[in-house]
């Protein structure tokens, strides 16, 4: 499931049982008693009943006559576009008429862009990158300076928040602060040290060898396995625009007790969402029954817990940070409460020798350490991943305040206003 919520619409093709012309009304109502903010609406392209590939819609707030954020995307890279994603705010009880235009894509309201996916490859690794949309990774890759791939893999944000996830068999991911609305991450690691305080923000977690915040793996007769360690690597952007990127990474070859599998992690981010979905699933023969996504107990002063809202289960961990001495919350939910239930490894130096040659040489061990965990039924998983640190929101300073703004955020992931088109 992406980080937004389909809607599919089969009875409104019958609203106007007379007509088959292309919607010109959407409706969007909060039937909720609590607000929804940033909320992203998808809608898949039959609903709207148009059938000109060149035209995509364009919605104007019925009494603002101000434009609504809107994307189309072509998914599966056909030449048309698949859904729309829709972006809007509303308070509890309200309703926005839109009005609907359609439009050929050149002459369509250039709105601001909000997300961003981001790879930079210096093929000859003399500091001058270039950004692709698809990268097969080299077999055996290990990050070593001068970099071939920019800050060491794949980046993503938004207006509020950045990540990153290395590209080589750690796989860990990782957080940059930021304090700017604007998209920070073709600059970044070019010149500057990202581990200290830019004008942009800065590198907020200490990812080691834990699974950073959000990456994934597997739980099999009792032993954790790591996705990263495989025989073949991938990445391509499935779309990008003012509502949400999305981009998948494809892995074959992973060894898991015995068994070689193949597994996809497709993310998605949304404009304004202090975080990220990532929908996780293995396929191959002897498939584990338990996957596995954490969080990285590293340098955070603090102690991990449980989270619910309504009836998804997660986890946290949030405290001072020893990187920048500023809050840091991380947390992770599932969909899926049955096979809901959390762990933590042991420390790195509880399993290896961390400053031996053979560890220092590639900062890497099979075994996850530093990680609170949660596992859930396989074999696919959606997990939902949220940060907030203090560099950027000055209020949130206790696990209390932090825990009230993520749980009001998921109302807006898990709740989507009702739709109407007509």
């Amino acid at each position: 499931m992406r980080h937004c919520r389909i809607l599919f619409f089969i009875g409104l093709i019958f609203l106007t049982a007379c007509t088959r012309m292309p919607v010109r009304t959407i409706i969007l109502t909060n039937p909720h008693d609590h607000p929804l903010k940033d909320a992203c609406v998808v809608i898949e392209r039959e609903a709207f009943r148009q059938p000109d590939d060149s035209l995509i819609p364009v919605i104007y707030d019925g009494k603002k006559n101000q434009a609504i954020p809107i994307q189309t995307d072509d998914l599966n890279s056909d030449g048309s576009w698949d859904e729309a994603a829709i972006l809007v705010s509303l308070k509890p009880g309200e309703t926005l008429v839109g009005k609907i235009e359609w439009r050929l894509q050149e002459v369509s309201p250039i709105l601001p862009l909000r997300t961003n996916i981001y790879l930079g490859i210096s093929r000859n690794r003399d500091g001058h990158f270039t950004e692709v949309q698809k990268e097969v990774f080299p077999p055996d890759y290990e990050c070593s300076t001068p970099y071939q791939y920019q800050f060491e893999g794949v980046g993503w944000e938004n207006d509020v928040i950045a990540f990153r996830t290395y590209c080589d068999r750690r796989n860990g991911k990782d957080i940059f602060g930021k304090t700017t609305s604007e998209m920070i991450l073709p600059d970044v690691g070019k010149i500057e040290n990202y581990h200290e305080f830019q004008s942009w923000g800065m590198d907020i977690l200490k990812v080691g060898n834990s699974l950073g915040i959000g990456a994934t793996g597997a739980k099999k007769n009792g032993v954790l396995y790591r996705l990263g360690d495989t025989r073949y690597h991938d990445f391509q952007v499935l779309a990008e625009g003012p509502v949400r990127s999305i981009f998948t990474l494809g892995f074959n070859g992973w060894s898991v007790d015995g068994d070689t599998l193949s597994a996809t992690e497709t993310i998605t981010i949304t404009a304004g969402r202090n975080g990220y979905t990532n929908r996780f699933e293995i396929t191959g023969n002897n498939v584990p029954d338990t996957l596995i996504s954490g969080l990285s107990m590293l340098g955070i002063d603090g102690k991990p817990g449980f989270i619910t809202v309504q009836d998804w289960p997660g986890i946290t961990l949030s405290g001072v940070n020893d990187l920048d001495n500023r809050f840091l919350g991380m947390a992770i939910f599932t969909k899926n409460p049955e096979g809901f239930s959390s762990g933590r490894t042991p420390k790195a130096s509880e399993i290896y020798d961390i400053k031996s040659p053979e560890y220092q040489a590639v900062k890497f061990h099979p075994q996850i350490s530093d990680t609170y965990y949660l596992s859930t039924d396989g074999p696919v998983a959606n997990f939902y991943v949220f940060t907030l640190w203090e560099g950027r929101y000055p209020d949130v300073k206790t696990k209390k305040i932090f825990e009230e703004k993520v749980k009001e955020e998921m109302l807006s992931v898990k709740f989507v206003p009702e739709v109407m088109l007509r």
